[in-house]
């Protein structure tokens, strides 16, 4: 974790919002890695034996930790936003009562992002279950806090995106981006 590296964490819990915000960006030519999680859960839940939370969590993590890695290594040079970043596989395991596997924990060490990350706190008024996202509100506020918790463990200092309209957190992000 550098502070001069621009590859730039988005994070927070499920259904918080951060998705919606670097798709703004993305559509204002961000360079912007989608959730990978959410890729890898979109996937399998469409395979007869696919692999997900419910049924194996570690694997799932683990693959969630391959995909993270690809997107890490594909994003070149210059400011990228990230949707999640793979120390978050470290909160969603320390959610599910899991130690974290060495290669996880070897992982997040070898891959650095910026030392400041983008927080979406728990706002009940926006969040919807989906096909793919099952967790209940006060499940989404605990893998939440799992998640700042194991970034501040981890030394990131972290910028609290304030619960508003897309354009006026997309707004607060831009404020903060040079800073960083």
């Amino acid at each position: 974790m550098t502070a001069g590296n621009h590859k730039i964490i988005f994070t927070g819990g499920p259904g918080f919002g951060k998705s919606s915000v670097i798709e703004q960006f993305r559509l204002e030519g961000f360079h912007c890695i989608p959730d990978a999680p959410r890729q890898v859960l979109e996937e399998q839940s469409k395979l007869k034996s696919g692999i997900l939370p419910q049924g194996n969590f570690e694997r799932f993590a683990m693959l969630v930790l391959e995909r993270m890695v690809r997107q890490y290594l594909s994003a070149g040079p210059g400011i990228c936003l990230f949707d999640r970043g793979i120390p978050d596989i470290m909160a969603y395991l320390d959610y599910a009562g899991l130690k974290v596997p060495e290669a996880v924990a070897g992982q997040v060490n070898k891959h650095s992002f910026h030392s400041t990350i983008f927080f979406f706190p728990p706002w009940e008024e926006i969040y919807k279950k989906d096909r793919v996202r099952y967790e209940t509100f006060e499940q989404a506020r605990s893998i939440g806090d799992c998640i700042k918790h194991t970034y501040k463990n981890l030394g990131y200092s972290i910028l609290e995106v304030p619960k508003n309209n897309i354009r006026e957190r997309v707004k607060y992000v831009e404020r903060h981006l040079p800073l960083i």
